[in-house]
């Protein structure tokens, strides 16, 4: 298990995909797939850095997802 630090109210997704603040599920797999029982979320435009809200206690959520933009082109060097 992580531990978890509070760094301004923001939370660690815990590895049983529990909320670091009040243990309430965020996130689990079904058939195979990654679900994100949340509907609010920010990313950092700069690093793509993913974080959720809890939908029990309303603390950010610090995630170890990213968000990928798959319409950039790829520049050839």
């Amino acid at each position: 298990m992580i531990t978890v630090e509070s760094n301004k109210n923001i939370y660690t997704i815990l590895t049983d995909g529990r909320c670091g603040n009040c243990r309430a599920p965020v996130v689990s797999i079904e058939d195979g797939n990654i679900l994100i029982k949340t509907r609010i979320e920010r990313i950092d435009p700069n690093t793509g850095k993913v974080q959720y809200k809890c939908r029990e206690c309303k603390q950010w959520l610090i995630s170890p997802f990213y968000k990928i933009d798959f319409n950039k082109k790829a520049c050839a060097s």
